[in-house]
């Protein structure tokens, strides 16, 4: 027996060998074209996280010891994440489990073939996987699996802080990380019910100006959309239940107003998508600070002045006689009622309605005029 092997731990010999005779029974399954046949794989893919993670606190301070184990660990972990990513878009419960299940696994296979001190564009690649793995158990309501794995990839994002990059060659992939990160704990915080530490997240989120600077576009546009998502989620619970509504309103406009903080830097990007949601993140804003004007009744004027705003940015895009439209001319006029406005006001804001239904009656064909 070589030395390398006298030194390396049976227990962890053993450890490594139950997660390859595991992967070899599941493999076949994986590789089966009809999805629905990985959804019994989530008992198998949990127990091998557990494994990793358990090979992970025991390995050798010595990378050498173990090196001919990390290489293939690390190879299986990136093949159930790559797994992983076939079924993404699955809204059902049962893919969207088995989906978090190989994400878990992957990650926890990954984290075991790491070196014991890895670098800067290790740790950046590691931090996202975490804070990715966390993301989706916290989805499916995985809520102590989801914290396991967040709490790890809190100690990856205080190493990668610490880690020097004095040329900045990876600043970009940090920042990325990091964001990652940040809108993972936050959303799992807020799932939670967790709303210190959520509006924590929203500050670390919202507050790190050379992060946000360096993030890519389509990044910033689904981190504003996760933000806005969050608002939105307040109204509609405020909605709901009468006797909260100003109140999940104004709690909501912090959401919203962030959200819009992040896109608007894009709004000359030319891009449909971030355009709408733009208008989307306006017409929320424009909601909640209505129905929040009941406790602060200066919202009323704010929510006059989003709207505006919002019907601007729709006049040379949509057109007038759209449903869109029309609701936000509606969404005018309660404004205005609700602020006891002049008779004036009322007056222009219902005209600019029959204006619309003068243009439609003439746009009609003759036989739908009778």
């Amino acid at each position: 027996m070589s030395t390398r092997k006298r030194k390396f731990s049976p227990d962890l010999q053993g450890i490594f060998e139950e997660i390859q005779s595991i992967l070899t029974k599941i493999k076949p399954k994986l590789n089966d074209s009809r999805q629905s046949a990985w959804i019994p794989l989530r008992t198998d893919l949990l127990q091998i996280a557990v494994l990793a993670e358990s090979f992970t606190k025991q390995r050798p301070r010595s990378n050498k010891e173990w090196r001919h184990l990390a290489d293939t660990l690390d190879r299986e972990g990136v093949n159930l994440w790559n797994a992983s990513t076939l079924i993404r878009e699955a809204t059902d419960d049962g893919h969207r489990s088995i989906f978090a299940a190989l994400r878990l696994a992957g990650f926890r296979l990954i984290e075991a073939g790491l070196e014991q001190k890895p670098g800067i564009e290790t740790l950046t690649h590691v931090l996202q996987l975490a804070s990715k793995a966390g993301a989706s158990l916290s989805e499916i309501g995985s809520n102590d699996l989801a914290a396991s794995v967040l709490g790890c990839a809190a100690k990856y994002e205080e190493s990668l802080r610490s880690t020097d990059d004095p040329q900045g060659v990876q600043a970009r992939s940090r920042a990325r990380a990091t964001m990652v990160y940040y809108s993972s704990r936050m959303e799992a915080a807020w799932r939670e019910g967790n709303d210190g530490i959520a509006d924590f997240m929203l500050e670390k989120v919202t507050e790190n100006d050379q992060c946000l600077s360096l993030l890519p576009p389509p990044d910033r546009t689904v981190l504003a959309a996760k933000l806005l998502e969050i608002g939105k989620t307040l109204l509609r619970t405020g909605s709901r239940d009468s006797n909260h509504s100003a109140s999940n309103a104004r709690k909501s406009i912090k959401w919203i107003q962030k959200s819009f903080s992040i896109i608007e830097p894009l709004e000359d990007a030319g891009d449909a998508d971030n355009r709408n949601l733009k208008r989307s993140i306006l017409r929320s804003l424009a909601r909640a600070y209505f129905l929040s004007s009941s406790e602060d009744p200066d919202n009323l004027t704010r929510a006059e002045a989003s709207l505006h705003e919002l019907i601007a940015s729709v006049d040379s895009s949509v057109d007038h006689t759209s449903a869109e439209y029309q609701q936000l001319r509606w969404m005018r006029i309660a404004i205005l009622k609700r602020r006891k406005a002049g008779t004036s006001a009322l007056l222009d804001a219902f005209q600019s309605i029959i204006d619309i239904w003068n243009f439609q009656k003439a746009t009609l064909p003759t036989s739908c005029k009778s």
